[in-house]
């Protein structure tokens, strides 16, 4: 017969085969035999905790502990059990024994670190671990040891302990992820990223990893990389709402950086895939909305009107009351020569703001309606003046004491640099300027201070960058200038400053160059000339007119060698208008379809700087609109806008006759025609936009292309185009004829300027 000893090993080698039934049978028969047998006690309560029956293997390692008190191996595995049990206290009990019988005994310190964290100790925690760790403890030990020395308040310390974890164990997938999270909480993102990387490398689908990894990204403006982790979080989770939501935030938010670079492809890349997950981001409706508004916006400043129009609709449909959807949506629709679409969303904007320069654009959008009259302006502009134009509480301004000394004039304008073509028309008169009679200054939206414009601050005494200066704040710079004129140079178009003039800043205001009257009733004079204004006039004006001999000035056109007008080559006549397209209404079209109508085989060329004809769509709408009036689109050339000044000037040989548009008609494209050696033919309108070429010609000398009514516009056009010999003779003098003009004369059109600043 077997001894107990014997028996007790066959029963062991039976349990660590995996042959538990049989084990379990041989422990019960030794404890049989000897009932307070500390080993058959100790090894058979491990095998029923192993088969999950901790109750009974509770009361069997109770007894193994009584029975040999000394041994520590029992201690640690009841403790173990009764951990499993839910008693941490009796557990820690267990453990303390254990420890005492052996202090390296790392199970032991371990299962006191386990038990001390499950009753809410976690200094307790850290200490039984950190014995355990410095008892020759491995990753995982120390990984615990930082996790609880973390939970203790001792961050520090869990950084060198996790760090340790890792050096220990580079595969452990769960040390990278805990200590990356740690160093995030504490500041250190870029190691903590890191570590996520290195969590991810070893496990892909670690969920908390990765969404941390995208939030810190986030959070640390790396905008791809985080919508890069959102993305994959996504894919992980795809039934997740909270997965697409987080990735719609993290492409909004990267398509938002990108436009704020100046990246506006990226961003209209990143704002698309985002709004492609709408069905499920629509939740946070307001995300949802700020995601589609940055969209509709990127596409207006890329200059893709048509689908900036149908994205501010989708913005306006979502949100009756967005002002950007109304009023951007309107410019986009103006762009694209819909101007009464255009009014209805302006209309809507400056319901829902008062913000004078909405109320600005309303009415300048107005001066494309067709069919606008002077009563119907008069209202708008009064609609404005009543809301807008009041003289405003300021200090008393007296007459300076002018004396021998020069007049300060005052220019405002954020327009007079070298990108806008103000300059060709002011730069002369500030060059021109007698320093004895008028001092000039400038002010502006502009970096006049930038190297680059040293060349433009020559033409001035003194330039003020006014970016960022209140309305207020300016009128106080230009009082303490000493500014005696103020002059207005851009009406009511963009980066105007009518609030400056509210304000009384000088103590004579002029408004120069705007299209029509300010409604200001702090405005003292407009000028013009007697073709913009005639004595008839029927145009409302809000200040006093004053007529110079003429009102438009230009720099001479470079000499070029003059080219023979296309007809000669060609066999026919090509008329053309290089206008911005939204000035081409339905009138229009009538009028110049008479035309080509009444001169047979001639073609018309169409340019517009404006975003209806970059597209095909655009092309198409122009093109439909000659076939209502029977001109296919064989007789049309449809230009797209071109890369610079100098190639739109190139374009006006392929032109022999310029046809004007109106009500709103042309200035300095006119110009640019006159100074190609291309005759212009315009109908003089019933206000200033609709005259401003008639001005020019007969300022030029050549009122016979100014036309009194629509049948004598197509006589005039007509007859130009019979004669190939007199356009070939017009080609050859008329760049000359500009250049020697008065438009051309700065010195005396000064004179007459600086006689009207002396004289009020």
């Amino acid at each position: 017969m077997a001894t107990i000893a014997e028996a007790l090993s066959i029963a062991l080698d039976l349990h660590q085969t995996g042959r538990y039934a049989e084990a379990e049978e041989l422990y019960r028969r030794i404890l049989d035999a000897d009932p307070e047998n500390p080993q058959a006690l100790h090894l058979c309560g491990l095998l029923i905790a192993q088969l999950g029956r901790l109750e009974e293997a509770d009361g069997l390692l109770g007894r193994a502990t009584a029975a040999d008190p000394l041994a520590a191996e029992p201690h640690t595995n009841h403790g173990k059990v009764l951990r499993a049990l839910g008693r941490p206290d009796a557990a820690i009990r267990r453990f303390r024994h254990a420890v005492a019988l052996r202090p390296a005994l790392v199970e032991a310190q371990e299962g006191l670190g386990h038990a001390e964290r499950e009753r809410g100790d976690p200094a307790g925690s850290a200490a039984g671990f950190g014995r355990a760790a410095l008892s020759g403890g491995n990753a995982a030990t120390f990984y615990h040891w930082g996790v609880a020395l973390d939970a203790a308040g001792w961050p520090d310390r869990a950084v060198s302990a996790l760090r340790r974890a890792a050096d220990l164990d580079p595969l452990a997938g769960a040390v990278p992820a805990r200590l990356a999270a740690l160093l995030h909480g504490r500041g250190v993102v870029d190691e903590a990223m890191r570590w996520y990387r290195r969590a991810l490398a070893l496990r892909p689908d670690h969920g908390e990893a990765l969404h941390n990894l995208a939030v810190t990204a986030r959070d640390t403006a790396r905008h791809e990389e985080a919508a890069r982790w959102f993305s994959w979080a996504a894919c992980l989770h795809l039934g997740r709402a909270d997965a697409r939501r987080d990735l719609f935030g993290a492409l909004l938010v990267l398509g938002n950086a990108r436009r704020a670079e100046g990246r506006k492809e990226a961003a209209l890349e990143a704002l698309d895939r985002a709004l492609r997950l709408a069905p499920t981001a629509r939740e946070a409706q307001d995300t949802f909305f700020e995601a589609q508004d940055a969209l509709a916006l990127t596409l207006f400043e890329l200059g893709r009107f048509e689908a900036a129009r149908a994205a501010y609709r989708r913005t306006v449909a979502l949100d009756p009351a967005s002002l950007a959807g109304h009023y951007n949506g309107a410019l986009s629709a103006k762009n694209l020569g819909a101007i009464a679409e255009a009014m209805v969303g302006l209309r809507i904007a400056t319901r829902l703001s008062d913000a004078p320069w909405i109320h600005s654009a309303r009415l300048t959008t107005a001066l494309l309606l067709p069919d606008l009259g002077n009563d119907a302006l008069a209202d708008e502009i009064t609609g404005w003046r009543d809301r807008f134009g009041k003289t405003l509480p300021h200090p008393a301004l007296a007459a300076p004491a002018i004396g021998g000394r020069p007049l300060r004039v005052g220019y405002v304008s954020s327009y007079l640099h070298p990108g806008n073509r103000l300059l060709d028309q002011i730069g002369p008169l500030l060059r021109a300027h007698d320093r004895s009679r008028a001092v000039p200054l400038v002010y502006g939206d502009v970096p006049y201070a930038a190297p680059e414009l040293s060349g433009l601050r020559r033409l001035a005494e003194g330039w003020c960058d006014t970016r960022g200066m209140s309305d207020d704040a300016l009128a106080e710079r230009v009082r303490a200038d000493g500014v005696d004129v103020l002059v207005c140079l851009i009406g009511h178009t963009g980066g105007q400053r009518m609030g400056l003039f509210t304000r009384r800043a000088a103590p004579l205001q002029v408004s120069y160059h705007g299209m029509h009257a300010t409604g200001v009733d702090a405005m003292d004079l407009w000028l013009t000339d007697p073709v913009l204004h005639p004595e008839d006039s029927t145009e409302i004006f809000t200040e006093r007119l004053v007529r110079l001999p003429h009102f438009f000035l230009f720099d001479p056109p470079r000499p070029l060698p003059p080219t023979p007008p296309p007809c000669v080559t060609r066999g026919c006549v090509t008329f053309g208008s290089f206008n911005l397209d939204a000035k081409i209404n339905e009138r229009v079209v009538a009028l110049w379809s008479a035309v080509l109508h009444a001169v047979p085989g001639s073609r018309l060329m169409l340019k517009s700087r404006g975003a209806g004809l970059a597209g095909d769509d655009g092309r198409a709408r122009m093109a439909d609109a000659f076939a209502r009036h029977g001109v296919g689109g064989d007789r049309l050339d449809l230009v797209p806008p071109v890369a610079s000044h100098a190639e739109h000037l190139r374009l006006h040989e392929r032109v022999d006759i310029a046809l004007d548009p109106f009500p709103y008609g042309g200035c300095l494209t006119s110009v640019d025609a006159l100074s190609m050696g291309v005759p212009v033919v315009t109908l003089a309108g019933e206000r200033f936009i609709g005259r401003m070429t008639a001005s020019l010609l007969h300022t030029l000398g050549r009122p016979g292309w100014v036309a009194a009514s629509e049948e004598d516009y197509v006589v005039k056009a007509k007859t130009l185009a019979e004669d190939y010999q007199q356009l070939a003779t017009i080609r050859m003098g008329l760049r000359e004829e500009v250049a020697t003009s008065p438009l051309c004369d700065a010195m005396s059109h000064a004179r007459s300027i600086e006689a009207v600043f002396h004289t009020f």
